[in-house]
C-alpha cells in the first residue's frame, strides 16, 4: 500500500506520495550541517548545525537524528577536487559513511558538494547572525535541494560515471 497526502484546496485536489524523509549532511570535524526533505519529497529545509568533539560524537550525534527523524536515506555532501578526483576530505567522509551504515543499516548515497559553501554563503550573506551561524545546514539543505530536484527529474543535473566510486551522484 502506498502513502499518499490528499490536500484539499478551493475544489481542487492535490495527491503527493509520502515518501521516507532524507537526510542531507555536510560534513566537518567541528560542525556537520543537516538539512531534512519535507515528507513529500519535494523540499528541503535546514536544520541546526551539530557541534560536535570527535568522530565517535559525530556518529552518535547523526545517527540519533537520523532514528529521530525516521529518515531512509542519507545523501553526504562528497568535496572532490576540480578534476572530480578524493580528496582527503572525501575519503574521511566515506568512513563517516561507513561508520553510520555500521551503525543502522541505511541507505547513503554521495552528491558532489563541489561549490555547495560557497551557494550557501551567497544565499544567506544578508541574513541574520544566527542564519549566518548555520552555514554548513544550508549548505546541507542546497545538496539535498538539488539530489531532490534530481530524482524528480534526471536531466535536471548531468550524472557523470565514475566507476571507482560506488553511489556517487556528481
Amino acid at each position: 500500500m502506498q502513502n499518499e497526502l490528499i490536500l484539499f484546496y478551493s475544489h481542487h485536489t492535490f495527491i503527493y506520495n509520502i515518501v521516507m524523509r532524507t537526510v542531507a549532511i555536510d560534513y566537518g570535524t567541528k560542525r556537520i550541517g543537516l538539512a531534512i526533505s519535507d515528507p513529500t519529497g519535494l523540499v528541503a529545509k535546514p536544520m541546526p548545525t551539530l557541534k560536535v568533539k570527535s568522530f565517535a560524537d559525530a556518529v552518535g550525534k547523526v545517527f540519533q537524528i537520523i532514528k529521530k527523524q525516521q529518515a531512509d536515506t542519507i545523501i553526504l555532501g562528497l568535496p572532490l577536487s576540480p578534476k572530480r578526483e578524493e580528496t582527503q576530505q572525501s575519503i574521511q567522509i566515506r568512513y563517516f559513511a561507513q561508520a553510520l551504515r555500521v551503525a543502522n543499516n541505511i541507505k547513503i548515497e554521495y552528491w558532489n558538494e563541489s561549490f555547495s559553501t560557497i551557494d550557501a554563503e551567497k544565499s544567506i550573506s544578508k541574513g541574520t547572525k544566527r542564519k549566518r551561524k548555520n552555514i554548513d545546514s544550508e549548505a546541507a539543505r542546497i545538496i539535498l535541494q538539488e539530489y531532490l530536484d534530481y530524482k524528480r527529474n534526471p536531466e535536471s543535473k548531468p550524472q557523470i560515471a565514475m566507476p571507482h566510486y560506488d553511489n556517487i551522484l556528481i
